[in-house]
């Protein structure tokens, strides 16, 4: 049966009325570590019935390598694109022959118009606030194509 009007709302944490917390939804503008754990929501409605919502936990995730990046061989000109499957990254860096790549802090890394000095192992470290990860190397090599003499 549907509640009747007003419908008023009291969001909970680990059990605890949310001082403040009355709209149909609550959103927490900046996460801290305090802010983890299990929230639920009592809905009361004007003939006096109540309901708690099925309640959720606010946990931070681990960083997960859901695919780790494929190398290769590629030809001089190429623009190579080296990908890392990522869950739950908050920073990612990616490394060639261990030495960390500028700008290059996203799930892919693409080298644009390669050379054979491109070639080299590449890594990706990932992490979260839990966990951090290092990928498997990509051996990536760039040769000269073609129908050279």
């Amino acid at each position: 049966a549907e509640g009747e009007d007003p419908v008023t709302y009291q969001w909970l944490f680990g059990g605890v009325p949310i001082p403040g917390a009355t709209e149909s939804t609550h959103s927490i503008d900046v996460i801290a570590e305090d802010d983890f754990g299990v929230y639920a929501c009592d809905v009361s409605d004007g003939c006096g019935g109540t309901a708690t919502s099925f309640s959720g936990q606010l946990k931070l995730g681990e960083v997960l390598i859901d695919e780790q990046p494929a190398g290769g061989e590629f030809c001089v000109g190429d623009n190579v694109f080296i990908f890392a499957g990522l869950t739950g990254s908050l920073t990612i860096q990616w490394f060639k022959d261990g030495v960390p790549i500028p700008g290059a802090a996203s799930a892919f890394h693409v080298i644009v118009d390669a050379q054979p000095e491109d070639g080299g192992a590449y890594h990706v470290e990932a992490a979260s606030l839990c966990n951090a990860l290092v990928s498997d190397a990509a051996d990536v090599t760039v040769v000269g194509c073609g129908d050279g003499p």
